[in-house]
């Protein structure tokens, strides 16, 4: 079952409305929350499960959580694999809060990353910062 959604949008040459019919699917919706603020999001780092998660309160499942799990190719040299987001709290920064803290954790321990996640490869070529470049590996 589809709902409708109706938009007013401005035209460019003139400022009367213009009617435009969207047709929204259900799974298409994204939950929003009054308690999920990006701004006070607390990132955990486990080292035993290789992973970096950030515990999401207020989407359909109360245990929901945000993951970006790597593996260790060389004890100097880590493959950032996985990264994960509920849909419901997609588009809202999770994944660049992750990826931020993954990144900045193994330049300051020195080790060379690997990218293979490709949000992360995507992550890494819109903040071409000098501390990442000179610790990203490729092969």
């Amino acid at each position: 079952m589809s709902a409708h959604v109706f938009k007013y949008l401005p035209t460019l040459a003139r400022t009367t409305a213009v009617k435009v019919h969207f047709r929204v699917l259900p799974s298409q919706c994204r939950m929003t929350t009054s308690s999920f603020e990006p701004g006070k999001l607390k990132v955990v780092h486990d080292t035993e499960g290789q992973e970096f998660y950030i515990k999401l309160q207020g989407g359909r499942d109360e245990d929901s959580k945000a993951v970006l799990q790597y593996s260790y190719i060389k004890p100097d040299y880590v493959d950032l694999e996985h990264t994960v987001v509920p849909s419901q709290f997609r588009g809202h920064g999770v994944a660049k809060i992750l990826a931020e803290t993954a990144f900045d954790h193994f330049v300051e321990k020195g080790a060379l990353i690997r990218p293979t996640c490709t949000y992360l490869q995507k992550f890494y070529n819109d903040n071409p910062h000098p501390r990442y470049t000179e610790k990203v590996k490729w092969d």
